[in-house]
């Protein structure tokens, strides 16, 4: 009788021993399958980034030989010895420009056109072109002169 319950719990501890290992390998299956999807997300996502790095090596292969077959010429100058005349590209708002860049140079230059010009009526934006500073510089030193 003891051999007969013996054999019973064994069989007993064979069937809950193939329980616990069917539901382990269904979880190994499904993490099998789980890192196999993702395997195959990597593997598009890899291929589609070589396309895209592929597509943008090309388009900057096409925006240097495009920078490189331009003819970017520096504008002519030509002084006459005996006469004073010069030859030059520019036009005379560039040189007016010019000019007033290099004039502008000192910090307290700089303030005293700020002020003209915004005594002309000039917008901030406008005189921060055309003094070749910042926006927020400009307005800046505005601030600070209408508090003084």
């Amino acid at each position: 009788m003891i051999g007969a319950l013996l054999n019973v719990i064994g069989i007993i501890c064979i069937i809950i021993s193939l329980i616990i290992l069917n539901r382990t390998t269904k979880n190994e299956k499904n993490i099998y399958e789980d890192m196999l999807s993702k395997y195959s997300d990597i593997k598009y996502y890899y291929e589609y980034l070589d396309n895209i790095l592929n597509d943008f090596n090309e388009i900057v292969n096409k925006g240097i030989s495009r920078v490189e077959s331009l003819n970017i010429s520096e504008p002519e100058l030509t002084y006459n010895n005996g006469n004073e005349e010069m030859k030059n590209e520019y036009s005379n708002k560039d040189l007016a420009t010019m000019i007033t860049i290099e004039e502008s140079n000192n910090d307290n230059e700089i303030m005293q056109k700020i002020i003209e010009l915004k005594k002309q009526g000039m917008s901030e934006k406008e005189i921060a072109k055309l003094l070749n500073r910042g926006i927020r510089e400009v307005e800046i030193i505005i601030k600070m002169l209408e508090n003084i």
